[in-house]
């Protein structure tokens, strides 16, 4: 998808993360299914927020269960299985969410690394 860099009124700005946070959601994710709404454009795919945060409390559990220091991805911390269950729209937001909590300090021992993957996935460290 590619990135985008535009200036948004205040009021705007503040009704578009009201609502993603009421919702349990994403900023872009909301923004995004807000203009497809506009437009009466389909999203390809729906975003669950309760699937969205299950994925992030599994992410959560697992990276906290890690007993010996190591690096990981979030994509690292499912099953083929698990990881194909869900949407890949969910996979996304839930790695955003992951992201966050690490950077907020809510996953106690789990630093984000700075480094990306080839496929521009977040490399983390259990500490």
């Amino acid at each position: 998808m590619p990135a985008i860099t535009f200036d948004i009124p205040n009021d705007l700005l503040i009704e578009i993360s009201n609502k993603a946070q009421a919702d349990g959601i994403d900023f872009t994710d909301t923004a995004i299914d807000l203009m497809r709404r506009a437009l009466s454009i389909p999203a390809s795919q729906t975003l669950d927020p309760d699937e969205v945060q299950t994925l992030v409390s599994l992410m959560i559990l697992r990276a906290t269960s890690f007993t010996e220091p190591r690096l990981f991805t979030t994509q690292d911390l499912l099953s083929d299985d698990e990881w194909n269950s869900f949407k890949a729209a969910s996979r996304k937001s839930a790695g955003r969410g992951f992201s966050k909590a690490v950077k907020d300090h809510e996953v106690d021992g789990i630093r984000n690394t700075g480094k990306k993957t080839l496929q521009n996935k977040s490399i983390y460290a259990r500490d």
